[in-house]
């Protein structure tokens, strides 16, 4: 290789590198929320207790990542 390809080596490879990186980051560092709420009955009318989930995915955060 000359000069030229390894300079363009040395900077796109460590890029693609982080952009895997963060990537894998993404979807292992998710954080749920489950929150309990209440509903109403489409048949019934009655009152109901549901449970909604949220996910948070956020690669930053070390502690969950």
């Amino acid at each position: 290789m000359n000069k030229n390809q390894k300079i363009i080596l040395a900077i796109f490879i460590p890029i693609i590198i982080f952009f895997i990186a963060i990537t894998i980051a993404y979807y292992t560092g998710v954080t749920t929320h489950t929150t309990k709420e209440v509903g109403y009955g489409s048949i019934t009318g009655r009152e109901f207790p549901y449970y909604s989930t949220t996910y948070n995915h956020n690669p930053f955060d070390w502690g969950k990542t």
